[in-house]
């Protein structure tokens, strides 16, 4: 199917696979989902391309996890087989189509964002910034929490205030940035990566949903809101991003239109304020952002994230296991909820695949190598319990456990494959 790059109207609404019911209540709300989408629309309309130079409506698609139902806004709306439900972009003829999860969240502000942070995604390619990622498990260290955490009191703070009292504190921002990556070797670019993909789209939900004089204000919230994720490892670009959206449009006005695969927010902003941030000069702030008690947490959470590690050696590395070659297998998972693991890949919970092996449903988690290569979850009791500690297997045809080649590991054998 070949979808034009044109604006699809909201009259097109389709309801296209099968229903999960209770009674006669389809798993989606066709006309909640109706609204969400009127909206949708309503809002990339009155940006009519601004922002970005290209609009941001066009197809999109509501889908239910457990039944693929999905709710549409262009003719035959249907989930691709393959196709993991996800707040995502998938491709779809010459194009792509924005997928957003049922359900949605009841709050307008959130669900706006939401909304126009997916639709960001699909236009991602075609204004030359693909998708990029960036190995930054530094953020779940000491190191990198803590001097995240004042960078993000920076910003907070700066939001609150105008004049020359906010730009010393943006300054204060890109000086804690800045000494995080003098500690972190390549953190810097990893971080800008994730920035110029999740964080781009997070700016966009929040720059189109918002009115100017509140701008600020969601600023203030997206920080504080991703703060308190358990990860800051993917979920930093969430919050941060709408910050520097917000401080590059104050002090350097039409910076998207300079942007391309390699940019990076911290230099185009310090680039904007004509200064270039000094790690020795952010530890002299430190007193400013810290009475000691940030330290404290943090110190205490590396204690508990250490001896997470070592359970998580146990469970995925020690002891026996169940090994699947990921081999082009799609996957999902919650960003604010990823595990990093230091020499052996990242633990995501909850995690679900689809592939070659048929599909894989691991609420309690599952680990994927560093090189993205295989995923583990801890073995079943033999080869014929297709299920183990937090997870269920539903193999392809003609696909059984077998014994691999550590005692008491398996793996997965399809003689097709």
């Amino acid at each position: 199917m070949r979808l034009a790059a044109t604006v699809v109207a909201c009259a097109l609404l389709t309801l296209a696979l099968p229903v999960r019911s209770y009674g006669d209540t389809p798993a989606i709300d066709p006309a909640a989902a109706q609204r969400a989408i009127a909206e949708r629309q309503r809002l990339c309309e009155a940006d009519n391309g601004k922002l970005w130079g290209v609009s941001l409506c066009g197809p999109f698609l509501f889908v239910d996890p457990a039944t693929r139902q999905v709710v549409g806004n262009y003719p035959n709306a249907a989930l691709p087989a393959g196709v993991i439900p996800a707040n995502t972009a998938f491709p779809l003829g010459d194009g792509y189509v924005t997928m957003v999860m049922w359900p949605i969240t009841d709050d307008p502000i959130a669900r706006n964002i939401l909304l126009m942070h997916e639709s960001w995604h699909r236009i991602q390619r075609q204004i030359g910034l693909p998708p990029a990622e960036g190995n930054n498990d530094h953020l779940d260290t000491f190191d990198g929490r803590y001097w995240m955490l004042l960078e993000w009191r920076a910003l907070a703070r700066a939001a609150t205030l105008s004049g020359s009292a906010r730009r010393a504190a943006v300054l204060d921002a890109l000086g804690f940035a800045a000494q995080r990556h003098q500690l972190i070797r390549g953190s810097g670019i990893a971080e800008a990566n994730l920035l110029r993909n999740e964080g781009l789209a997070e700016d966009t939900g929040v720059a189109l949903s918002t009115a100017p004089r509140d701008r600020m204000v969601r600023v203030v919230e997206e920080l504080a809101r991703y703060r308190g994720a358990p990860s800051l490892v993917r979920s930093f670009a969430y919050g941060a991003g709408p910050a520097y959206g917000a401080f590059l449009d104050l002090y350097r006005p039409g910076w998207r239109r300079t942007l391309n695969g390699h940019s990076d927010l911290y230099a185009l902003l310090a680039a904007a304020l004509h200064t270039e941030p000094s790690a020795a000069t952010a530890t002299k702030s430190v007193a400013a952002y810290d009475d000691g008690s940030l330290r404290t947490a943090e110190q205490q959470r590396e204690t508990r994230r250490v001896a997470r590690l070592a359970a998580l050696r146990a469970t995925y590395i020690d002891g026996p296991v169940l090994r699947i070659p990921l081999r082009g297998a799609n996957f999902g998972f919650n960003p604010n909820a990823v595990v990093p693991f230091p020499g052996f890949g990242n633990v995501y919970t909850p995690f679900n695949a689809t592939g070659w092996f048929g599909h894989l449903d691991a609420p309690g988690g599952a680990l994927v190598t560093s090189d993205y290569s295989t995923f583990i979850v801890p073995a079943p009791k033999d080869a014929t319990t297709l299920s183990g500690s937090g997870w269920k297997l539903t193999p392809a045809s003609t696909c059984t456990l077998e014994a691999a080649e550590r005692a008491g590991d398996f793996t997965v054998h399809c003689p097709a494959t």
